[in-house]
């Protein structure tokens, strides 16, 4: 529990260095996963779907003794935004508590609006919950169908204390019939490091000079299993030095996810690294939930530029 309350706030801190990140009510186990079915505001709203304008929906997540969570409409998008909700919150309690979003996924991407919000004891909130346009666009998103997230309520001042809620739930914004996934487009010259039963990695190409990384590998990866997926590397090299990007990324069950692997121009800069030629990848694939177990992929990777 504490594990993952940690990961919240360094998830936030670090929002500007990384690209992509079961639960239980007071009284289930935290494993209960639950389906909300959402109300569209009217029939039109729902057949006419445009890439800017989202239809409209409401839907109460959670209401108890403790707390309330609703989503109160949606915002379509702008320059910076590709999706939004307006919810509404309330805490019941005498207690200072936290609400945060984790494992969230769209139409079957990994797309973390990184949002936490404190409520006061005793207190109501207006939100907006916003997903940026990066993800949406590299996965060709145009039309929200399907979300996918687990709610966190806990005592902010208390961290060994019981969540209150953390729970994962599943809503469609145009109703279940209108549900759909994208399927991946394949993109020319990209090189698929592994594609077995339970997870896929592909190198879909680089990117140099950007304003903060002196060097980026795009990747593709899935989560064909159901466990949350740890993929990282450690040790790899760039031209023959130790360069480790500090990368490791987790999928959801039954996800898919675009991120980067980056290294820093202050990585290349003080090992003298002008070009790449070789980098070298070891991968380490396993359960999340479970450091100790067997690895799903532990291989290394050679990539020749």
């Amino acid at each position: 529990m504490n594990f993952k309350r940690v990961g919240v706030v360094f998830l936030l801190s670090s929002f500007v260095l990384t690209g992509c990140s079961s639960g239980s009510t007071a009284a289930s186990s935290s494993s209960n996963a639950k389906e909300v079915n959402s109300t569209s505001s009217t029939a039109a709203a729902a057949t006419a779907a445009a890439k800017t304008a989202a239809p409209d929906f409401s839907e109460t997540i959670v209401d108890d003794d403790n707390v309330l969570f609703q989503i109160v409409s949606t915002e379509s998008s702008n320059v910076f935004r590709a999706y939004g909700w307006n919810v509404y919150i309330e805490n019941k309690t005498d207690k200072n508590l936290m609400y945060s979003l984790s494992d969230v996924s769209v139409d079957g991407y990994m797309c973390d609006p990184f949002w936490a919000k404190t409520v006061s004891a005793g207190m109501k909130a207006n939100e907006e919950i916003s997903w940026a346009k990066t993800t949406f666009e590299t996965a060709g998103i145009t039309d929200v169908t399907n979300v996918t997230f687990t709610l966190t309520v806990y005592d902010s001042d208390d961290w060994t204390a019981d969540h209150l809620i953390d729970t994962q739930y599943t809503v469609y914004p145009q109703g279940e019939a209108a549900d759909r996934d994208y399927p991946r487009v394949p993109v020319d010259g990209e090189e698929t490091l592994f594609d077995n039963d339970s997870c896929t990695m592909v190198i879909l190409g680089q990117s140099e000079d950007s304003s903060f990384y002196a060097f980026s590998e795009n990747v593709y990866l899935e989560n064909k299993t159901d466990h949350t997926l740890m993929f990282s590397t450690n040790d790899a090299t760039v031209n023959g030095y130790m360069c480790d990007p500090y990368w490791a990324v987790t999928v959801a069950p039954m996800k898919k996810c675009y991120t980067s692997i980056d290294w820093s121009t202050s990585t290349f800069e003080n090992n003298g690294i002008t070009s790449v030629d070789t980098i070298t990848l070891p991968i380490r694939v396993y359960d999340s939930d479970n450091w100790t177990g067997s690895n799903f992929v532990d291989d290394t990777f050679t990539l020749n530029f």
